[in-house]
């Protein structure tokens, strides 16, 4: 399963301008507010329990799909 099947309300075509906005200030409550976010998402589809080799396998998926080596 691709990385964006798992988390298609955060990872879009749009992410690498939203990251980059100048206009974009990021505080403390901010952060924390988006992580909470991503923990919910993750629970959501299953995978909040997905240990470090289980995260390092859909990355390495992630890369050999997109043909780069890299995501």
């Amino acid at each position: 399963m691709k990385i964006q099947e798992l988390y298609p309300d955060i990872i879009s075509e749009n992410l690498n301008d939203e990251l980059s906005s100048s206009k974009t200030d990021v505080t403390r409550e901010g952060a924390m507010q988006a992580f909470t976010a991503l923990r919910a998402q993750a629970r959501a589809n299953g995978v909040s329990g997905m240990s470090s080799a289980d995260i390092n396998r859909e990355i390495d998926l992630a890369r050999e799909e997109s043909g780069s080596g890299t995501v």
